[in-house]
């Protein structure tokens, strides 16, 4: 049976089965979950004590939502962290989602003038 069209890879034509562009792209995309499944091994060193008791939770995360560009800028000088680690969990990842978004509207804003 022949192939007609399209349908044909490049091993009709020589060519191998790795250098079409599907099979590049379904490589890519194994390649990208490998290591994304052998970063989500990677264990995190033990929480320090807090000074208050507690970790940070919901208003520390949305303020550190707000601050986040300034805390961007500023890790790439000094050792600022954009993300508080050790955290409450959830609610303090609530905080930081809700946090963020205005910058990002406000960006979207001024780019629709």
């Amino acid at each position: 049976m022949r192939c007609r069209g399209r349908a044909r890879l490049n091993v009709a034509r020589g060519g191998d089965m790795f250098t079409t562009r599907k099979s590049v792209g379904a490589w890519l995309a194994v390649a990208a979950c490998l290591v994304l499944f052998l970063a989500s091994c990677a264990n995190q060193p033990p929480a320090p004590p807090q000074i208050w008791g507690r970790y940070p939770g919901f208003f520390y995360g949305l303020f550190h939502g707000l601050i986040a560009p300034f805390a961007l800028i500023g890790s790439l000088f000094t050792g600022v962290n954009v993300y508080e680690w050790p955290n409450n969990g959830a609610w303090y990842n609530f905080g930081f989602l809700l946090g963020g978004p205005p910058w990002l509207l406000g960006a979207i804003i001024v780019a629709d003038r």
